[in-house]
């Protein structure tokens, strides 16, 4: 009985070796671990809205949303070519609420370097 409890615990104890079909948990210590790297680079999203009288940009709380899911969704729209789609959803929800003829929807693009000093910013109007 007690060797098959030993048996049992070394196979218990390589088995989880044996399943890996990679070597990236060892790349990631020891002597194979690559130096952090600090982010180079942030992005920040922002949507505006022009009506007949002035242009604003929309805040999260606007369309019911948090501000880490609202820019989650624009992210994944301008990354996945989805913008028109996300266009027309904000359309429908800030005419609703706010009973307000929506004329463009511009999306805006920052991308700032580690110093927080703003490299390139980009506007892309979003026609229906």
């Amino acid at each position: 009985m007690k060797k098959n409890v030993l048996i049992f615990m070394f196979i218990w104890i390589i088995f989880p070796f044996i399943l890996i079909n990679d070597f990236y948990p060892f790349f990631r210590f020891g002597m194979f671990a690559e130096p952090i790297k600090s982010n180079i680079q942030t992005e920040l999203f922002s949507i505006e809205i022009e009506t007949d009288l002035h242009k604003k940009i929309i805040k999260s709380e606007e369309v019911y949303l948090s501000e880490q899911h609202f820019q989650y969704l624009i992210r994944y729209a301008f990354y996945q070519n989805k913008l028109k789609k996300l266009a027309q959803t904000l359309e429908n929800i800030i005419q609703k609420s706010k009973n307000q003829k929506i004329k463009n929807i511009f999306l805006i693009h920052k991308i700032y370097n580690q110093n927080k000093k703003l490299v390139k910013s980009t506007t892309i109007p979003l026609k229906f």
